[in-house]
């Protein structure tokens, strides 16, 4: 990437620095680039058709574009900018779409030198990827997260400002400066105009007055080492006596601390650096609703265990919700840095630490009786032995802990009967519909892990242990909140039974219950959750036990509305759907009579999912009856016909094949696609296109030149008689002129000069 970033450095003509998405900007930037250098050849080649000239004139568009929005993301506020970075990407995957059928559709204009310039740029526009920044991508989160919340403090204000501030590098004074006016710009662009952003920014703006000087410590040393951010070891602990309990949660000893010799004057990091629970150095800190920093594994732990109140405080919790602390984590990163500490992930040791109270007080073990290795982070997660500390010398006793192989008696401690199981093993379908309903109820940060867990288990090789009723009771499940509107439970069944369709190890249990499953999803799909109910059923038509019974079922029916959606997410699913099911046979009648061929000739005009709507009307061309239907369909073959002319090598290649086909049913067919004026599509095609497209265009020409010449041999035009002069004698014979020759078509001379040119190949 960074020779990329160089190669477009070279010929900047784009001449903006982007504030923020500045990996996106910088490989739209090339593109560009790359096109800008081939578009005098192109404009010198003058492809003059009317065709032509628009798809010049679609690429000079698509260009504009790509300099506005770098120039956008130059000028505008970094905090709004990174809120937006959904569309921000949406905008540039819409401009590469556009240079990259415009590109496509010259290539077949130009000369062959040329066109293999093009295919070279077509070539990079197919590699871009556009990656949001994770750093970006958190402060934007952030910022998100505190716009959707009715009500925020302004301890939360604060904490949120003070990511996005360092992870959007905007704490020095000029920084906020330029963030000021940016917004104020924003604001005097939307003024009146939309509400909803004027209010957005104005709460930025508001954030930026009160807090800003709260960031002055952070400006100087802190800032030169933001991106620091280290993977590091955790500092070993041992109990204290009871006497020293309170002040190890708020003063670390030296003895506790642990300095490495190398660490210079002995500094020791400041207590907040420590969590209140583990009495460790975090490595992930979160702020919790109290507004106490904690690390995440342990607070984690703590939730799951039942408990609602603050460790520090012992005050109930408003909300379960966990922030993190980027400004925390990086102060003890680089604390770490200039001391040569690194800290472990708990994660690798929390599984090992059976029972634990967050008012017992540890001590943490010096670093100068640890080995390199363990400084190095190689040895794993490692605890002295605690037998051996009487009589530790300069050497430390180190064992390496074990993680227990039966991590899966701990996943779901908030479900009594889980708890008293330790497995699925033992539940009854009652069972199953307490957990699935606890865990639709469950706090968004505990719910998320509670997901992954469970989806795991679905999609592993331990699945079977769930084969005793889950899946009757998770429909059911999900049957029931469909009649009581719950769209979070919906949701959070859909994404379950997403998982149970993935793994191929389910399709024995699906297929006991696909009738009630297909109901299930007949219904979903009028719901909130059809997003999810049409991934389901993305998996379930490729399982060949199942995809000719839904087939049958009111299941396509319901899909074919999502053809007229916006969305092309949407629309891509659907197709994809519909495609897998045309193959059977006892699905066609449902495309033939619900309006779908309409609907899928409105796709084939606007150029989306040609290829899978080829597809699906080439699967039903087969039959004599559907292929009169296809025919009489508004707009189906006129769609065609464009495609022959505008589409790529491949669907002009599908889209012949499927004109073939149609043409050999009937003369009638053949008259249709002649109206169409496909004849010089085809003769392009049979001298232009791939391999396949070549012969199956020679192949339909010839088809359609014998029904032609076939059509005037039944219907011969008469001829009229010449006037004479001379009258004839009643009682002679009249003399029979010899027959002209009727002249040649414009089909028949295009044939015999393709004819020609063929000869010398």
């Amino acid at each position: 990437m960074s020779s990329d970033v160089a190669e477009v450095a070279q010929v900047q003509r784009i001449p903006f620095a982007p504030k923020v998405h500045e990996a996106i900007c910088c490989e739209l930037t090339k593109v560009s680039e790359k096109v800008v250098s081939i578009l005098p050849a192109i404009e010198s080649a003058r492809p003059g058709s009317s065709s032509g000239i628009q798809v010049l004139c679609s690429l000079n568009n698509a260009l504009e574009k790509a300099k506005l929005l770098v120039h956008y993301c130059s000028e505008s506020s970094k905090m709004y900018l990174v809120i937006t970075a959904d569309s921000i990407t949406s905008r540039c995957a819409r401009i590469l779409t556009q240079l990259n059928q415009s590109l496509q559709q010259v290539q077949n204009m130009v000369p062959p030198v040329l066109a293999s310039k093009i295919a070279k740029v077509l070539e990079c526009i197919r590699d871009v990827k556009f990656v949001i920044d994770p750093r970006e991508q958190e402060a934007g989160t952030a910022l998100l997260n505190l716009l959707a919340k009715t009500e925020s403090s302004e301890e939360q204000e604060l904490k949120t400002f003070q990511i996005v501030a360092l992870r959007l590098n905007i704490i020095s004074s000029i920084g906020l400066l330029v963030e000021r006016r940016s917004i104020r710009k924003l604001l005097d662009r939307f003024c009146d105009v939309d509400t909803k952003k004027e209010r957005t920014l104005k709460y930025f703006l508001y954030l930026i007055n009160k807090y800003a000087k709260q960031l002055k410590h952070y400006d100087g040393e802190h800032q030169e080492n933001l991106d620091t951010v280290e993977n590091c070891l955790n500092l070993v602990t041992k109990p204290e006596s009871d006497a020293h309990e309170t002040d190890h949660m708020n003063q670390p000893s030296d003895s506790a601390i642990g300095v490495q010799s190398e660490s210079p004057n002995g500094d020791m990091p400041p207590k907040e650096y420590f969590c209140p629970i583990s009495g460790r150095l975090m490595y992930d800190p979160v702020v919790i609703s109290s507004g106490q920093t904690y690390e995440r594994t342990w607070i984690l732990k703590w939730l799951e265990e039942g408990h609602d109140t603050c460790p520090k405080t012992s005050k109930r919790l408003t909300s379960f919700s966990l922030t993190p602390n980027s400004c925390m984590k990086d102060l003890i990163s680089n604390w770490c840095r200039r001391h040569g500490i690194t800290v472990l992930d708990p994660c690798v040791e929390v599984a090992a630490l059976e029972s634990w109270q967050p008012t017992n007080n540890n001590s943490v073990s010096s670093l100068k009786n640890v080995s390199t290795a363990l400084l190095d982070g190689t040895m794993g997660a490692c605890l002295l032995d605690e037998s051996k500390l009487s009589n530790m010398s300069s050497t430390s006793y180190i064992n390496t802990i074990q993680v227990s192989s039966n991590k899966q008696a701990r996943l779901f401690t908030w479900s009594n009967d889980y708890k008293r199981f330790q497995s699925f093993l033992h539940f009854n379908q009652d069972m199953y519909l307490r957990f699935l309903s606890e865990l639709s109820g469950l706090p968004a940060s505990l719910q998320q892990n509670a997901m992954e867990s469970m989806k795991n288990l679905l999609e592993g090789d331990e699945c079977s242990k769930l084969f005793n009723g889950f899946l009757a009771a998770l429909m059911l499940f999900m049957k029931q909140d469909s009649t009581q509107c719950n769209v979070e439970a919906q949701r959070c069944g859909a994404q379950l039974l997403l998982s149970v369709v993935t793994n191929e190890r389910w399709e024995s249990e699906l297929t006991c219950v696909k009738e009630d499953l297909f109901q299930l999803l007949n219904t979903l799909l009028d719901g909130a959750t059809y997003k999810e109910t049409l991934m389901i059923l993305q998996k379930l038509v490729h399982l060949s036990v199942l995809a000719s019974d839904i087939a049958t079922s009111n299941i396509p029916i319901a899909v074919q509305r999502f053809l007229g959606f916006e969305d092309e997410e949407h629309v891509t699913m659907a197709v994809e759907i519909l495609s897998e099911l045309s193959s059977h046979s006892k699905v066609r009648l449902h495309f033939l009579s619900s309006g779908c061929l309409e609907k899928l000739a409105r796709l084939l005009s606007d150029g989306r999912q040609v290829l899978h709507c080829l597809n699906i009307l080439q699967n039903l061309v087969d039959c004599g009856e559907s292929s009169r239907v296809i025919s009489d369909a508004n707009g189906c073959i006129g769609s065609i016909a464009e495609i022959l002319e505008t589409g790529n090598h491949e669907e002009q290649e599908q889209a012949v094949i499927f004109l073939l086909s149609l043409c050999s049913q009937n003369s009638r067919n053949c008259q249709i696609v002649l109206k169409e004026g496909v004849i010089p599509s085809l003769v392009e095609i049979s001298v232009t296109g791939n391999a396949k497209a070549k012969e199956s265009s020679m192949k339909l020409l010839h088809v359609l030149r014998d029904i032609t010449h076939a059509k005037s041999l039944e219907d011969p035009k008469p001829c009229a008689e010449p006037m004479c002069d001379v009258v004839e004698h009643p009682n002679e014979t009249p003399k029979k002129l010899p027959p002209k020759k009727k002249p040649f078509s414009f089909f028949s001379r295009t044939m015999r000069q393709m004819s020609k040119y063929l000869g010398h190949f």
